[in-house]
């Protein structure tokens, strides 16, 4: 069995609190081999705008019940932290299963909202339907189907080892800022506690 350890990168999210545009930041453990379980000990932010250059990409996510549709790309900094770009672009952390994968944990990561305080695409995972059908296309051009399975709100300090379990059954798990979390300084920043996590199963 792998042994990892953890260690959470932040990337941001925006949010509108009052008249002033505050970053909020998203965070994602980073798995290392060769060491056991612990709780978060880094933590960096990355400014919204220009935080990743997301290029061109064949791949796409689907959440029709939810209005969700958004390009998928694989961003992370020189030391493997994922670093999420500019919406309506998400993320996948590139240490977990690539999409479509048959066995392991694929984690795809995205802004609540844009810049400007509007609501990005990723925001539609806060009322996800426990069932819905999730959609993905790899950058082959081949069509994965999940449905969601469980819809959950996480501290971001407290995220399950489970949703980056690389070893495990095939899951998507999706994940962005719970707006209706409270605010607080993490790191730094000012930022939502909490994160929206969606889990979704392949679906023949």
């Amino acid at each position: 069995m792998r042994r990892h350890r953890f260690l959470t990168g932040a990337a941001v999210c925006l949010g509108v609190f009052g008249a002033a545009l505050i970053a909020l930041a998203f965070m994602v453990p980073g798995l290392t081999s060769g060491s056991t379980p612990s709780s978060p000990s880094a933590v960096r932010a990355e400014p919204h705008q220009g935080a990743a250059d997301p290029g061109s990409s064949a791949s796409t996510i689907r959440v029709p019940d939810v209005g969700l549709r958004a390009s998928v790309v694989d961003t992370t900094d020189r030391d493997g932290y994922l670093v999420l770009p500019d919406p309506p672009h998400v993320a996948r952390y590139v240490r977990t299963a690539p999409l479509g994968a048959g066995r392991g944990s694929t984690v795809v990561a995205g802004h609540v909202n844009f810049a400007n305080g509007s609501l990005a695409p990723m925001a539609g995972l806060a009322r996800v339907p426990i069932g819905s059908p999730v959609f993905v296309t790899d950058s082959s051009g081949v069509e994965h189907r999940y449905r969601v399975v469980r819809l959950q709100n996480s501290p971001k300090t407290a995220l399950s080892p489970a949703i980056f379990d690389a070893d495990g059954p095939a899951q998507l798990v999706l994940m962005t800022c719970d707006q209706n979390s409270p605010l607080s300084a993490i790191g730094g920043i000012v930022q939502y506690t909490d994160n929206t996590v969606a889990t979704a199963v392949p679906w023949p």
